[in-house]
């Protein structure tokens, strides 16, 4: 099953040998051990795979990924969400599409797979369709906002769904793919099947876990005889539901032998959690609150009772860490999304040894996930280019050298530096601080946010490799930029925070959430932090003031606090304030100070009342664009730019586009 290499083979790389050996899986062998694993992209139009899709599994496929496995494609009419983000697998019309995808990534030596899945009672019911599932048992909880009960599958029903796998199967063989993976985690329509929560059924598809395995072993029988022995079945897992009553790790592990005992499936792909629950769903895609790789042991426990190779995922965030796991014998392949989505290039980087030069995933959340649980396409706060690779490819010279001054060093001016230098241009970067990174360097002194400082020390490593000119402790004027006689300026001198209203002798000391961040944290007080934005501000501030002593309270106008954060991240931050004693005041804002009180207003209400006893109220979302020196210079600049945060106050990801954009116009 596994070829390892030795010192003298053509296949021997000294740097992460395991990594880049090559194995087989089933009918494939793959050049390394690295996978692009199973992800929504948004990309989808009119329910095909469309030229963004193409673009963007091509540009992993050329950093190095063994194989891609593309996102999710619905077997049938009552697995479609409702939205044109469904990729219906069940027409023939995707056929193309695959062809597309299927030549773009072997010309770059990968193998594609895509997943097949059916939602079940996770799904949406659309256009007079309600859910199928194998019980009418509806979720407590649902990513997708709609609990509502599903229908409860007969015979006939299980049928018609088995054989629509199969023919979704041929469809993608006849498009050129080289396997499928059948989606059997998280929730959906065969682990609703498998798991004792969701199935209820008196019949042969209930009781024991012989029976609960049914439907799963129908389909990969069904697929395994309407596709060739050269193409490659899959099945993707869940390791342990996390649930209280679902399954665990000792039922998965049994299951998992029966599921491969008669040689029809390829491989195992082994995640965890349910989307039926929120808390077991964070789980499944562990962030910056995770330790790396948190649920190897899962994997491990896979592989321990099959035969097959076993794929493992979930924050296996450097080579170094993918390589210590493959040596502990923890899984045989590693998973990766959101390292390939932050650097598609990574596997190219660790063979040649690059690993200092790999864009590292932060684990944040906001702009892979985040962005569709808004409804949006994938991008990344830290890598521009993402979900762009179909108008952003190589970064090409530039027609004629300019000299370029970029002032300020945040996210923002550092990427308009890095990539106006790699274009050729004569870069000199400008920063009043004595470090670089901006508000990232805030953001990362948040409780278990250090990861964001990250994005300061990469951009500066890749400015400096880029040739930038970086001087520090320099503050720009109109005159000084003026005098320095650049062809080009690029003013990225962001925002700084500012007090929601007049303090007093006698009231609460006011102060900015970047205050306390940076360093000035009151102990022991009674706090009222302002949180109208309902991000990372807020709640970093709460917990960080919490964990020195203090007691807090917030006040949002938001149903809740952080509600406009991931809402994975969300759930584990707020379980960790509610914990540490934050009290809450749901649609709040303040309107005036007292002695040593608030007045509050409810926004729902209008009825006021005054809050006593506040020592000190925290300014949490207050910021305003830094932009005297853009407007000074626009006169007196032939060539002149803003990016991010002195426009207007957003996000880093906003920062870095702008940036890059810039940068690549020059």
């Amino acid at each position: 099953m596994t070829t390892t290499p030795g010192p003298n083979s053509e296949d021997f790389h000294p740097h992460f040998p395991l990594l880049f050996s090559p194995i087989r899986v089933g009918s494939l062998t793959l050049r390394c051990r690295i996978v692009n694993t199973a992800h929504g992209t948004g990309f989808t139009k009119d329910h095909l795979f469309t030229d963004q899709h193409v673009h963007y599994y091509a540009e992993r496929a050329r950093g190095g990924a063994a194989m891609i496995i593309t996102e999710s494609a619905s077997i049938h009419p009552t697995s479609n969400i409702g939205t044109q983000d469904t990729l219906w697998g069940f027409e023939r019309a995707i056929i193309p599409s695959y062809r597309k995808i299927a030549e773009a990534v072997h010309q770059h030596g990968a193998k594609v797979v895509v997943q097949l899945s059916h939602q079940g009672r996770q799904g949406g019911s659309v256009e007079g369709l309600p859910r199928w599932a194998p019980s009418p048992v509806a979720s407590r909880e649902s990513s997708y906002g709609n609990n509502e009960v599903p229908h409860e599958m007969d015979s006939s029903e299980i049928e018609e769904l088995v054989r629509a796998f199969a023919m979704c199967a041929a469809f993608a063989e006849e498009g050129g793919f080289d396997g499928v993976e059948l989606h059997g985690a998280h929730g959906n329509l065969i682990h609703q099947f498998l798991s004792p929560l969701t199935n209820h059924r008196t019949d042969e598809y209930g009781g024991g876990l012989d029976n609960r395995l049914r439907f799963a072993m129908e389909v990969v029988r069904a697929v395994r005889g309407r596709v060739g022995r050269g193409f490659v079945v899959g099945m993707r897992i869940s390791g342990d539901e996390f649930v209280d009553g679902g399954l665990d790790l000792g039922q998965m592990k049994e299951a998992a032998r029966r599921l491969t005992a008669e040689g029809q499936v390829d491989y195992l792909n082994v995640s965890n959690s349910t989307y039926s629950d929120l808390g077991s769903m964070a789980n499944h895609m562990p962030s910056m609150y995770y330790r790396p790789a948190p649920f190897a042991h899962l994997w491990e426990g896979i592989k321990n009772s099959v035969s097959v190779p076993v794929l493992g995922m979930g924050r296996i965030n450097t080579p170094g860490l993918a390589e210590k796991l493959l040596s502990e014998g923890k899984t045989d392949l590693i998973g990766m999304v959101r390292e390939l989505i932050a650097d598609p290039r990574l596997p190219e980087k660790a063979m040649a040894g690059a690993v200092e030069e790999i864009r590292p995933c932060i684990g944040c959340m906001q702009s892979c996930i985040g962005r569709r649980t808004k409804g949006n396409y994938i991008t990344c706060i830290h890598n521009p280019v993402t979900g762009r690779e179909w108008k952003w490819g190589e970064i090409s010279p530039a027609a004629v050298s300019k000299s370029v001054l970029v002032v300020g060093g945040g996210p923002g001016g550092l990427e308009a530096a890095k990539v106006s230098a790699r274009r050729g241009h004569r870069v000199t970067l400008v920063e009043k601080a004595s470090r670089l990174g901006g508000q990232a360097l805030t953001a990362s002194r948040g409780p278990m946010r250090a990861q964001f400082g990250e994005i300061a020390t990469f951009g500066e490593a890749e400015a400096r490799r880029a040739g930038v000119d970086i001087r520090l402790d320099t503050e720009a004027t109109v005159e000084s930029v003026v005098e320095f006689g650049a062809d080009v300026v690029v003013v990225a001198t962001g925002a700084e925070g500012y007090l929601g209203m007049e303090g007093s002798a006698s009231g609460p000391v006011l102060m900015t959430s970047s205050e306390v961040l940076d360093g000035d944290v009151p102990n022991n007080r009674n706090v009222l932090v302002v949180d109208t934005q309902g991000l990372h501000p807020g709640s970093d501030v709460s917990e960080l003031l919490l964990d020195h002593g203090n007691r807090v309270e917030m006040a949002t106008t938001a149903p809740y606090a952080g509600s406009n954060l991931q809402p994975m991240v969300w759930r584990v931050i707020y379980e960790r304030l509610l914990n540490k004693g934050l009290e809450v005041s749901a649609f709040t804002e303040v309107v005036g100070l007292g002695e040593g009180s608030v007045r509050i207003r409810n926004t729902v209400t209008g009825q006021e009342e005054s809050r006593e006893g506040v020592d000190v109220v925290v300014f949490a979302d207050n910021r305003r664009a830094v932009d005297g020196l853009y407007r000074g210079l626009k006169a007196r600049v032939a060539e002149l730019y803003a990016v991010g945060d002195c426009l207007a106050p957003r996000t880093v990801e906003q920062a870095m586009y702008e940036g890059h954009e810039v940068g690549r116009g020059i």
